[in-house]
C-alpha cells in the first residue's frame, strides 16, 4: 500500500468469520493475546439486531499491545446458513507508518469480502 507519498508500507491482514463460531480464520501476523481478544470482539457484528448494507461498515481501533491501528470492513454474511453471520476483513498499520500518512484512505481499495468459497491464502500475506 502507497499514501500520497508514494512511501511504500507493509500492512499485515485478519479474516474473522464464522465457522462453528465467529472466530479468526486467517491472518498474516500473531497478535499479543489480549489484542486477538480485542479483534475476535470488534469483528463481530455491532449490537444485537444490527442490520447491515450491503457495503457493510468500517471500525477502527488501536491494539496497543502489538502496537498497530486496526481498520476493519464487516459485511453480513448472508450466504451462510445461520442468521447473523458476518464477514470480517480487518488491515492493521503499523503505529510508525500512521504517522507518515497523510490519508488512510488507500485501505478502502484493499478490503476483500469472501465469499462461500473462502480462500485464506488470500488474507494470510500482508500487503505492500
Amino acid at each position: 500500500m502507497a499514501d500520497a507519498l508514494n512511501k511504500s508500507i507493509r500492512v499485515h491482514q485478519a479474516l474473522h468469520g464464522y465457522a462453528d463460531g465467529h472466530r479468526l480464520l486467517a491472518s498474516s501476523t500473531t497478535l499479543k493475546p489480549r489484542d486477538q481478544k480485542t479483534m475476535l470482539v470488534m469483528s463481530d457484528v455491532s449490537g444485537a439486531g444490527a442490520s447491515l448494507e450491503s457495503h457493510g461498515y468500517l471500525t477502527g481501533y488501536p491494539l496497543m499491545d502489538s502496537g498497530v491501528y486496526a481498520v476493519a470492513r464487516t459485511w453480513a454474511a448472508t450466504e451462510m446458513a445461520r442468521p447473523g453471520c458476518v464477514w470480517t476483513h480487518t488491515l492493521l498499520v503499523d503505529f510508525a507508518d500512521l504517522a507518515t500518512l497523510r490519508s488512510m484512505s488507500f485501505l478502502n481499495t484493499a478490503f476483500r469480502r469472501p465469499g462461500v468459497e473462502l480462500q485464506q491464502s488470500n488474507y494470510a500475506g500482508p500487503l505492500a
